[in-house]
């Protein structure tokens, strides 16, 4: 009974503007970020990685915010949230735990849950866990359902604009950052090239507000990718919302480096879903293509009359 009372007591619905740590059980704080005014809407946006944290999508959501409360998280391990040591403590399992913790915390029955990249895995495992808990789900450029033969397609397609010596200079940066007296620094010199692979057009990169690295040093070189992907093996998630009723959208750039065909995977494996793709976006629609990225929104979670 004490423990229901304290659960009820550190609960709290949204507020605008807040931000703070919330307590996932375990000795994990996530912390979070809240997007916008008092909207009568609210989206939770579960970022990518694993690894990354909200950092790489906050300064570029204010068309977003603009009209609709945005709920954001550095998943366990990242950003500002408790870091992690231990694999045992990261899992596609206890991501999802979490990720009901943070709707638990803003006392939100039934989310509209936006899943970005890694994250769209993540949305999709949370709702074949909790589908009682999720008014609608998008799945945004999201990793693919199966391993291969989408990631090393994806990982060529991330190269595949820069030449020998370009290349050269990325592995370099990247090994760079394993033992940078200044991670920060290592990291900006390491995504301010690699970053490239992800837009369709390269002049889309100079509109990228958000700072991918705007975490603390010791989170830069947090295991938690390690850890949540290579536990997964060969994964082929095309099963896993077979059966759903939880109405659910693929949201894919026609020149995202991860491949249509993946995005079509989804779509033809979760019943009723709704595939729509926004021409010229690459893989951060809310940089290149933000008004088609909104539309997309709002058609689907909040359609006109509802």
């Amino acid at each position: 009974m004490l423990s229901l009372l304290l659960a009820l007591a550190l609960a709290a619905p949204v507020v605008p503007a807040d931000t703070g740590h919330l307590d996932a059980g375990g000795g994990i704080q996530l912390y979070y970020h809240v997007l916008g005014g008092a909207h009568r809407d609210t989206i939770v946006l579960v970022h990518g990685g694993p690894g990354l944290s909200s950092a790489y999508l906050q300064r570029d959501l204010d068309f977003v915010a603009a009209r609709h409360t945005v709920v954001l998280y550095d998943q366990r391990g990242s950003g500002r949230s408790t870091l992690v040591t231990d694999s045992t403590q990261v899992s596609v399992a206890l991501h999802v735990a979490d990720l009901d913790a943070v709707l638990r915390r803003f006392q939100i029955a039934r989310a509209n849950l936006y899943g970005h990249s890694w994250g769209a895995g993540l949305v999709a495992h949370y709702v074949a866990a909790h589908p009682g808990t999720v008014r609608q789900a998008i799945l945004g450029s999201s990793i693919p359902p199966r391993r291969t033969p989408y990631m090393t397609q994806f990982g060529r397609n991330l190269r595949a604009w820069a030449d020998s010596a370009t290349l050269a200079r990325i592995d370099a940066f990247a090994r760079a950052r394993r033992n940078a007296a200044d991670p920060v620094a290592a990291c900006r010199a390491y995504w301010g090239l690699f970053v490239r692979g992800y837009f369709a057009e390269a002049s889309m990169m100079k509109l990228l507000k958000s700072d991918i690295c705007d975490d603390p040093p010791a989170s830069l070189s947090n295991r938690v990718n390690a850890w949540t992907i290579g536990p997964l093996g060969e994964w082929d998630w095309r099963q896993l919302l077979a059966t759903t009723t939880v109405p659910v959208a693929i949201v894919h750039g026609s020149g995202d480096p991860i491949p249509m065909e993946s995005a079509r995977e989804w779509a033809a494996s979760i019943p009723g879903s709704r595939l729509i793709v926004l021409e010229g976006a690459g893989h951060f629609p809310m940089v290149d293509r933000p008004k088609a990225m909104l539309d997309a929104i709002e058609s689907f979670f909040f359609p006109a009359g509802r």
